[in-house]
């Protein structure tokens, strides 16, 4: 089952299509064009956003992400796709949850999934 609401942040285009239409139907999906994680966090308050997907890199910039988005919404995660498409993490509170290399469409709904399902 997909979270109630998604945030999908800054992603490649044909990655942010994709991610789109996985989640069409399953979930309440926002765009956000934030250019900074502050942007960020802040549309994904303004979603209420149960997770935010996007492309952060470097890890640590993304654990630092996912802190501040917990500071905020305590219930949310972040699902970081690299931008090859290759891999994808998911972090809560500041801490890496799950890591995959398989980004088939069951494999990236159960790692966008609600938190605890993962």
């Amino acid at each position: 089952m997909a979270p109630r609401s998604v945030l999908v942040g800054p992603l490649p285009p044909l990655l942010s299509d994709l991610v789109q239409q996985l989640l069409a139907g399953t979930a309440e999906v926002t765009m956000s064009s934030a250019s900074n994680n502050d942007g960020l966090v802040a549309a994904a308050v303004a979603a209420h956003a149960d997770v935010v997907i996007a492309s952060i890199e470097p890890a640590s910039a993304l654990s630092e992400f996912s802190r501040s988005l917990s500071r905020q919404l305590r219930h949310s995660s972040v699902v970081s796709i690299d931008r090859r498409g290759s891999t994808a993490t998911r972090y809560a509170d500041g801490s890496l949850i799950d890591r995959t290399d398989d980004l088939s469409p069951a494999e990236l709904r159960r790692l966008i999934g609600p938190r605890g399902e993962t």
